[in-house]
This record gives C-alpha cells, structure tokens and sequence, in this order.
C-alpha cells in the first residue's frame, strides 16, 4: 500500500506536465501525503528505556520498548535471562501524551507473566508478575533517571 502512495506522488509531480486541479483532487492528494508521511513517520519511532525490578529476588530486567513492532526486549540480570514482551502500540501525538499499555511477558528461562504500565514517553510506571513475583516497571526518557 505504500508503494502505491509513492508511485501516486511521483506520478503526480511529473516533470514538464500540466498542473491543473480541481479542489477534490488537490484535497485527495494532500491527504495521501498525509497518510504517507505518518506510515513512514510512525516506522522512525525511538526505542524507549524499560527498567524492572523483581521484588522478592532484588533481579533487574533492563531493555527497551519499540513502539514500531509494539514490543519490549530485555535482558534480567544478574541471570543473563532474556524476556519480551508484546503489546498493543498505541498513537502518541507527542512525548507527553499519557497512555497505558498492557501485555505479557514470557523470558528464555521459562518465566511467563503480566504486567501493565501508565504514562508518556517521557516518564511512566507499572507493575507486573512474573512467575507470581511482583515486578516493578519504570519507563521512558527521564523515567528512569528517578526509577528506584
């Protein structure tokens, strides 16, 4: 589909063509470049910081989410365990939009939980399990700078 939006476009600014439009067709356009945009804008996304803490063990979960795929990948340590965890992406207009986002956890070592977050880019936190044992989160870009 937006391979068809850019062959759309470049077709559309062909050189040595005559430019006429009629109203429709230019309001069309600039909503297929709109549309355009924000597919490939919303592909460029940062991975944002996650930072765990399981509370019975003192173990830490460091990694990041990536809102493109609508996952977070980390590694618990000091076990070199590795977890992801999927979720629903949600439309963040700018970097202090709040949203909560919820999903699952499963790690390398069998491990499986659930846990649940709220916030913006900037900061946010959450609470999970896993395995049964209670997991706090912090996320974000100056979230973790204050996250225990």
């Amino acid at each position: 589909m937006l391979q068809e939006y850019v062959e759309f476009l470049v077709a559309s600014v062909t050189p040595g063509r005559n430019y006429v439009f009629d109203k429709e067709t230019f309001i069309m356009k600039k909503i297929s470049i709109t549309f355009a945009s924000l597919v490939i804008l919303s592909a460029c996304t940062p991975p944002i910081p996650v930072v765990g803490k399981l509370e019975a063990t003192g173990e830490e979960f460091i990694g990041s989410a990536n809102a493109a795929k609508g996952e977070v990948t980390g590694v618990i340590y000091p076990t070199n365990v590795s977890c992801i965890a999927p979720y629903k992406t949600h439309l963040v207009w700018d970097s202090n939009s709040t949203y909560t986002s919820n999903g699952t956890l499963e790690c390398t070592d069998g491990r499986k939980g659930t846990w649940t977050a709220s916030g913006s880019n900037n900061i946010g936190r959450g609470i999970g399990t896993l395995d049964g044992q209670k997991i706090s989160i912090s996320f974000g870009n100056v979230g973790i700078i204050n996250s225990y």
